[in-house]
């Protein structure tokens, strides 16, 4: 298992991930199982993958690299064929996963499925499920109850198969010592930074090469998208004074969430008394919270049965907002700079209704709908000639940088003293400072690129075989020294240690059955379909 490891030290890290990554994709689901022959996409053991459930993973897919990562995926890899094949593939390894599971014996009732969903925070209220929140939710999300349930019945037999097989991994105190010093030894690299903005002041751009730029990349200049909303809202504060709060409540919570409530210095709960107003206070929010949500589910419907907001207002006397012309990328404060706010305006054409919208504590929740847009238009050169100028600056001094930094890597790959290749090509030789695999890793290496490349290096092999490039800038990092973890850490830290290797043991067993599966299920894929 270390061997394995050692072999492939820059990755295993990214393993694991990728392992939780699939456990929440899961979770999320992929939409209904049903399908016409006309979109059968694969077919696995004779079961059918529909276009429909696969374009439904698809798009989950990119939902969930953006709430992990704060941003979406970049279009070239949402868009690509490999990309495309590692969702298949997920839905092909789901759905071996459950046959084998039950083939095995292993099975879920609805009172283990009614119970896991109303553990889940997601749909919590004050310390309880909520069916109201529940079926908010999944309408968010884009998923009826069915869909879900169905999904979670998956997750729950491959959680029990998970089980079944952490039975099988074992480790030793030799094994256990060996991770914690693959984890934990130390090194300290030199690193020298070759940014494109170092050579942006260099960069002359002629008017001629403005217009061979913008002739050849014409439809990349584009005026933003502008729209205009109406929208309905409830905030919580709207109905803060139909709230009441009773003494049994306030005692029926604290006793449901007494953990909550503990004194820091002696660990022990805090009387009531001493809580009481801050209960008061979350349960007066919660309540205004969720009078808000009914509120909105029911003006929902009578919205739908107008098919208008304009409409609703007229008929209902009920008053709307509306925004101004909001302009795609433009930073706007207020309610209209609310993410979901913004992205979801931007995302509907003129005239369509959205579902009810969870805006926060803050806001509340939103009805919206369209009712101006302007499309994107070409541009004329005049006005994108600074945008061009800007985008040739960059694109020079990009390629200046990676043209400096390859030369740099190719004269230390020659065997020269690296600090001597510094002062002759006038660079300072930055260091790193020490850093293991789990602490105090240089912040350019959180990416897979440079865990792969930075854990590459060693006393043997000092100089990486490529650059690190992380956007338009370029890295080449050196090892200079290295040191073992300390012995005490491990005699403090080793029971994490072993959890922590145990679980990467059943991480790679479920991965190799998993394999094991796929290599001897029936599967056929349509790729025209893909």
């Amino acid at each position: 298992m270390l061997s394995i490891m050692r072999k492939h030290a820059q990755s295993w890290i990214i393993k694991v991930a990728l392992f939780a990554i699939a456990i929440v994709f899961i979770f999320w689901g992929v939409g209904s199982f049903r399908s016409d022959r006309s979109s059968r996409l694969a077919k696995v053991n004779g079961k059918v993958i529909s276009v429909q459930e696969f374009q439904e993973a698809y798009r989950q897919a990119g939902d969930r690299f953006k709430d992990l990562y704060g941003q979406p995926m970049d279009e070239k890899t949402y868009y690509s064929k490999e990309f495309k094949q590692k969702v298949l593939e997920g839905l092909i390894e789901k759905q071996l996963v459950q046959e084998s599971a039950r083939g095995m014996g292993f099975s879920v009732t609805e009172e283990d499925l009614s119970r896991a969903i109303q553990q889940m925070p997601y749909f919590q209220e004050n310390g309880r499920f909520s069916p109201i929140k529940y079926k908010r939710v999944l309408q968010m999300n884009r998923m009826t109850p069915e869909a879900f349930e169905a999904e979670q019945t998956a997750t729950l037999l491959q959680q029990r198969v998970s089980t079944f097989l952490k039975g099988f991994v074992k480790t030793d105190t030799d094994e256990v010592r060996q991770f914690f010093s693959f984890l934990n030894d130390e090194m300290n690299a030199y690193f020298f930074m070759f940014s494109k903005d170092e050579y942006k002041s260099q960069m002359v751009i002629t008017p001629e090469q403005i217009k061979t730029y913008f002739s050849q990349n014409q439809n990349r200049f584009r005026t933003p998208v502008q729209v205009r909303a109406a929208y309905w809202i409830a905030g919580p504060k709207d109905f803060e004074n139909q709230v009441t709060i009773s003494e049994k409540e306030i005692q029926a919570f604290y006793q449901q969430n007494e953990k909550r409530f503990v004194d820091t210095k002696t660990n022990q709960p805090l009387p009531l008394e001493k809580v009481k107003e801050a209960i008061r206070t979350q349960l007066a929010a919660d309540k205004a919270r969720e009078l808000a949500a009914q509120k909105a589910e029911t003006v929902y419907d009578q919205i739908l049965t107008k098919g208008s907001l304009k409409v609703f207002e007229r008929e209902f006397k009920v008053p709307i907002r509306e925004t101004d012309w909001m302009t795609a990328g433009e930073r706007r404060s207020g309610l209209e700079g609310v993410s979901e706010f913004s992205q979801k305006v931007f995302s509907m054409k003129k005239g369509e209704l959205t579902p009810i919208l969870d805006l926060g504590p803050e806001w509340g929740f939103a009805i919206l709908q369209v009712t101006e847009r302007k499309e994107s238009q070409a541009m004329t050169l005049e006005q994108a000639e600074s945008r061009v100028r800007e985008e040739l600056v960059e694109e020079k001094a990009t390629t200046r940088a990676l043209s400096e930094a390859e030369a740099f890597l190719s004269e230390l790959r020659k065997k020269k003293d690296v600090l001597q290749v510094a002062r002759d090509k006038n660079r300072k030789a930055d260091e790193t400072g020490f850093f293991s695999r789990i602490k105090n890793r240089p912040p350019w290496a959180d990416t897979a690129e440079g865990q792969e490349i930075l854990f590459s290096i060693g006393p043997s092999s000092p100089v990486p075989e490529k650059l690190l490039t992380l956007g338009k800038d370029n890295i080449i990092i050196v090892f200079k020294e290295s040191r073992p973890a300390a012995l005490e850490e491990f005699q403090k830290d080793q029971e994490k240690v072993a959890q922590a290797l145990q679980q990467q043991k059943q991480a790679v067993l479920f991965q190799e059955w998993s394999r094991y599966l796929r290599k001897k299920a029936k599967v056929s894929i349509n790729q025209d379909l893909l």
